[in-house]
């Protein structure tokens, strides 16, 4: 049940869910969303184009729990939030550009393999809760991070 109060309307005995979340995720960051097709017998068998992606998924899910034990706050995003991410990528030996890691992959592939990991980790209820979102994709070095991996801060609305 909803009360207006002032112009609002705000649910009644509602569990707001957790109001910030801040997480370092080392590892290599892997993008979501490419797939590659197969035909086994009369079926087309459709996996993730990534071999990294199960590994940097569980990294996720790992820096998930870890800030889970190391916090008493356990509960989850259940409201809309707002995300900024931060993804470190290792840096080739000739990049196509020499300031940022403008290339494959896109952007969106790596928040939407973060998304869905946040999802499977506990820490959102849907990834559709997030509807503002920030991201970056910057080289690994002495000036930000050494590894690779990401940093994922995450708002209630």
């Amino acid at each position: 049940m909803c009360l207006p109060l002032q112009g609002l309307w705000l649910g009644v005995a509602e569990d707001l869910g957790r109001e910030h979340a801040l997480l370092f995720v080392d590892g290599r960051p892997a993008p979501q969303g490419s797939k590659n097709a197969f035909v086994i017998g009369k079926r087309a068998v459709m996996v993730e184009a990534s071999k990294h992606l199960p590994a940097w998924r569980n990294d996720v899910i790992l820096a998930v729990k870890q800030m889970f034990a190391q916090s008493e706050d356990v509960t989850k995003f259940v409201q809309p939030v707002k995300v900024r991410m931060t993804f470190y990528i290792e840096r080739p030996k000739q990049p196509k550009w020499r300031i940022y890691p403008g290339g494959k992959p896109d952007l969106d592939h790596y928040i939407r393999a973060v998304g869905d990991a946040l999802t499977i980790g506990g820490l959102l209820a849907d990834d559709a809760l997030i509807v503002k979102i920030q991201a970056e994709k910057v080289w690994c070095g002495p000036d930000t991070k050494p590894e690779p991996g990401a940093k994922v801060e995450i708002w209630r609305l």
